[in-house]
């Protein structure tokens, strides 16, 4: 009878809805690694901040993979016109088309305007699985970064933070980055910029004709520009691979077939109802396919919508009411 109970139990669909795993499942970290300048960025939206004396409310933060060369551009508003106009003003005309943009599903990433721009350009468009905001946590350790940082210099009202961030970003870009073992501005432009502290210290100067500028220069630049590349890359192999193993600790990858039943862990807040006694599991669904090792595109009926998640979100479904539409 124990054995009869036990299982009773665990086929049962309301116990199975609310219930999570004993242990949570957690699939080992992807890489993306990237091999020059503008060939993948991460686009994210910081706020809302306080309404600025400029009538701005947000920061559109893009950010390269590569030289982690960051832009924290003012916007008034987050509506998808607004973004991709700005895109284009600050970023594309300055320094050129990217292959490939990352973001959240946000509305304005997502919005038909922002995809038919990225079609017109030409730029592969990539976006995070719902719920999981640590596939695109490059820009999100910037958003934290650039908070922390306009909340030492914002006066007490807290609405002149626009009139500081481009100096802040000036900071931010002419610093070493852990994970280059040197600065963006060094990435980007094979030299560190003069900032205002040099302007009152003065740097040492050295006599060069204008043949020199003009020929030897560009080809020393070239080759400083391939060293630090190629430097840069190896630091970004031996980041990656350093968080890839501290954050692989522990894992239990999960394995699912096209057609296995699953519960989906949808904790949506519903409005009067106490969060602590909702059901957080929803299903069944059924694995539609496998897009790669932790993504899975499921289904809940042959005329519903399906659905692309990552697989700590998933847990096999029990259950006697295994829907029979996929076979």
């Amino acid at each position: 009878m124990r054995q009869d109970v036990k299982f009773w139990c665990i086929k049962c669909d309301i116990c199975a809805s609310k219930k999570a795993p004993c242990k949570k499942p957690k699939a080992p970290m992807k890489q993306y690694l990237v091999g020059a300048p503008w060939e993948r960025m991460a686009i994210d939206i910081l706020g809302p901040l306080p309404c600025s004396v400029n009538n701005n409310r947000y920061l559109m933060v893009v950010q390269d993979y590569f030289s982690k060369w960051t832009e924290a551009i003012p916007i008034p508003d987050t509506e998808a016109v607004t973004v991709a106009k700005k895109f284009v003003e600050r970023i594309v005309t300055i320094f050129g088309v990217p292959l490939s943009i990352h973001s959240d599903q946000g509305s304005n990433f997502e919005s038909h305007v922002f995809k038919e721009m990225c079609n017109i350009l030409g730029i592969h468009k990539t976006r995070t699985t719902p719920f999981r905001p640590k596939s695109d946590g490059m820009v999100e350790k910037s958003n934290s970064t650039i908070e922390t940082m306009l909340s030492a210099f914002v006066s007490k009202h807290q609405r002149d933070w626009d009139e500081y961030i481009y100096l802040l970003m000036l900071a931010y870009r002419s610093s070493e980055h852990e994970s280059l073992g040197t600065s963006p501005c060094s990435m980007l432009f094979g030299r560190e910029v003069n900032l205002p502290v040099d302007l009152i210290l003065g740097r040492p100067e050295t006599e060069k004709s204008p043949l020199y500028l003009k020929t030897v220069y560009a080809y020393e630049l070239s080759q400083k520009l391939e060293v630090i590349h190629k430097f840069a890359r190896n630091k970004l192999k031996l980041s990656s691979d350093r968080m890839k193993k501290n954050y692989d600790v522990g894992t239990k990858m999960q394995k699912f077939d096209a057609g296995d039943p699953v519960w989906l862990h949808n904790p949506r807040r519903v409005k009067g109802l106490c969060p602590k006694l909702q059901n957080n599991w929803e299903g069944p669904f059924i694995v539609v396919n496998k897009l790669n090792d932790v993504i899975y595109r499921i289904q809940k009926g042959p005329k519903t919508k399906p659905k692309v998640v990552h697989q700590d979100r998933l847990k096999p479904y029990l259950g006697e009411n295994v829907p029979v539409w996929f076979n």
